[in-house]
């Protein structure tokens, strides 16, 4: 948290699977974005405070995907069917937006989006969700 009271690295863990991240350089995506409430008030967010120790535990864990391919990386994340259907509807920022979840970076994610869409049967679409 920032001197001004407001977020400035976010994590969101979900019992599915995913865990999102947010901060000044990643602001938002197609799943969330970086809180824009000031946490003035600890009581409110006392539900969801972790240690600091703890957000940073997650925060710096790239290693969970280490060593998967894109398609185990969705599958684990459970990201499968939005992938399919972001690729199916042809939404270029959605597909990015999901892989950038998985822990690509912005050109890894672009180069594979890009590659997909500009040959979807070489990759097995279209596939329904």
């Amino acid at each position: 948290m920032g001197d001004d009271d407001f977020a400035s690295r976010q994590i969101e863990l979900y019992e599915n699977g995913p865990t999102l991240r947010y901060d000044l350089a990643r602001l938002e995506d197609h799943f969330g974005q970086l809180g824009q409430a000031a946490f003035d008030d600890p009581d409110e967010w006392m539900p969801w405070n972790i240690s600091d120790t703890e957000f940073e535990q997650v925060w710096n864990r790239r290693e969970e995907y280490a060593a998967m391919t894109v398609n185990e990386r969705l599958f684990v994340a459970r990201f499968l069917d939005e992938w399919d259907t972001a690729i199916n509807e042809r939404h270029r920022a959605v597909a990015i937006d999901i892989l950038r979840q998985v822990r690509l970076d912005e050109g890894q994610a672009t180069a594979t989006v890009d590659s997909v869409l500009a040959n979807p049967a070489m990759y097995g679409f279209p596939r329904r969700a």
